[in-house]
C-alpha cells in the first residue's frame, strides 16, 4: 500500500508574485513501479529525502518521464544540484523522449548540471542514481510545459 503525500513549495518572485506549486511524490519514482509518470503542468522534482535537507539514501535508483501536453515541451530549470563527484558512484542522467527510444544529454554529478533545459519533444526523462555511501544533499529542479516556440 502507497501512501501519497502531497508536498507544496512557495516560489516567490521578485517578491510579488507567489503561488503555491506541487512537488511530485520522489517516494514513488524509486519504487517498484517506477519510471513514474509525471503529467502535471508544471511542478518540483526532487531527489529523495531533499526536503529535510539530509544526505540523500543509498543505493537508490528512481525515475520520473515527464509528459507534457500535445504541442507542448518541458522546460527544467535547476534550482539546487549537489551529488558525489563521482558520476561512477551517484548519478543523475537526463534524456530527452520516453525510454527506451531516447537520446541522452548527459550524465551529471557534483555541482554542476545546466541551468535551465528545454526539450526536444513533449517528454523528458530523468534517471537518479545513487551508491553506497551518498555524501550530498541532492537536488531540486522546477518544471513546466510551456510552448516549443
Amino acid at each position: 500500500m502507497y501512501e501519497v503525500m502531497k508536498q507544496t513549495v512557495v516560489l516567490s518572485i521578485n517578491s510579488v508574485l507567489s503561488k503555491e506549486i506541487p512537488a511530485v511524490n520522489n517516494t514513488l519514482a524509486c519504487g517498484a513501479s517506477q519510471p513514474l509518470v509525471v503529467t502535471e503542468k508544471l511542478g518540483f522534482l526532487t531527489s529523495p529525502k531533499f526536503n529535510n535537507f539530509h544526505y540523500y539514501p543509498p543505493n537508490q535508483n528512481c525515475s520520473w518521464t515527464l509528459k507534457a501536453a500535445k504541442g507542448k515541451v518541458f522546460i527544467l530549470i535547476k534550482m539546487f544540484f549537489a551529488l558525489n563527484l563521482d558520476c561512477g558512484t551517484d548519478v543523475l542522467n537526463l534524456y530527452d523522449g520516453e525510454p527506451p527510444y531516447h537520446k541522452k544529454i548527459g550524465a551529471y554529478c557534483g555541482y554542476w548540471v545546466p541551468s535551465r533545459y528545454k526539450s526536444k519533444n513533449s517528454t523528458l526523462h530523468l534517471n537518479f542514481i545513487s551508491g553506497k555511501s551518498p555524501r550530498n544533499i541532492g537536488f531540486q529542479f522546477y518544471f513546466e510545459q510551456v510552448d516549443p516556440t
